[in-house]
């Protein structure tokens, strides 16, 4: 019943929405890193993420998903790079990774009982490409990371704290094989 046309479009829409993980599986993503990168870190403890688990679903279809991201540094731009720790009760560890997509901003605190007597705090919009959902999936645990690269600070008191080069490269690498 459906003309050729019909299955044509049909198929281009398919391809169009598996290309982004044959770029990853190929390693295309996996391009030497650019700029500087920034540990970001997420205590579940203190904010709920509400579409985090189906964030972590998406993004390995290929999906992106941006989010506003407290960061204490005003220095992240454009095109840095982001790693997420999440933070508190264990496990502990690297879970996601992303770019900054907007230059640093203030914006009212995330807490909003703070936000209602008038604390702001500085953001950066993240666009994150893949996020492993800590419950069930292998993270870039913190314990190793203090063994690995102890000049490194892998529990910073604030989100947004700078990684150093070359730690960054090498991070970079043990996340591109955790989630390959």
């Amino acid at each position: 019943e459906k003309k050729n046309e019909q299955y044509d479009a049909e198929i281009m829409a398919s391809v169009k929405k598996i290309i982004p993980y044959y770029e990853h599986v190929i390693g295309k993503a996996a391009k030497a890193p650019r700029g500087r990168a920034w540990l970001l870190t997420w205590n579940p403890a203190n904010w709920t993420w509400d579409n985090y688990e189906e964030w972590c679903v998406d993004t390995k279809n290929g999906n992106t998903h941006e989010i506003a991201w407290r960061c204490a540094s005003k220095q992240p731009e454009v095109g840095d790079e982001v790693f997420l720790i999440k933070t508190g009760a264990k496990p502990r560890g690297i879970m996601a990774n992303g770019h900054v997509s907007t230059e640093a901003y203030e914006a009212p605190h995330y807490d909003p009982d703070k936000a209602a007597e008038g604390e702001i705090s500085n953001h950066i919009d993240v666009e994150f490409d893949w996020i492993q959902n800590y419950e069930n999936e292998p993270m870039l645990m913190q314990d190793d990371l203090k063994e690995k690269y102890p000049q490194q600070q892998w529990s910073p008191m604030g989100s947004g704290i700078k990684i150093k080069e070359p730690i960054w490269t090498m991070v970079k690498e043990e996340w591109q094989k955790l989630i390959d």
